[in-house]
C-alpha cells in the first residue's frame, strides 16, 4: 500500500517532492508498483527492485522505513 504515496491522488506527494529535492532517494518497491498496476504512475521517487533497495541502504548513512 505504501507505493501508492508515490502516485497522483497521494495526500502527501508535495511533501515527498520536497524530500527528494533535498537529495533523499526514494524508491518504490517495482513488484508492489506492478502489482496495483502503478509503475507508469509514479510522480516522486524511482521504481526499483530489492537490489536498488539493498544498494541503496548499504550506502546511506541513515536509512528511514515506511
Amino acid at each position: 500500500e505504501g507505493v501508492k504515496l508515490l502516485v497522483e491522488g497521494s495526500p502527501i506527494l508535495e511533501q515527498l517532492k520536497v524530500v527528494e529535492d533535498h537529495g533523499v532517494l526514494i524508491i518504490g518497491c517495482s513488484t508492489c508498483l506492478k502489482y496495483f498496476d502503478l509503475t507508469r504512475k509514479i510522480l516522486v521517487g524511482i521504481v526499483g527492485s530489492m537490489g536498488d533497495l539493498i544498494e541503496a541502504q548499504s550506502r546511506s548513512d541513515k536509512v528511514i522505513y515506511l
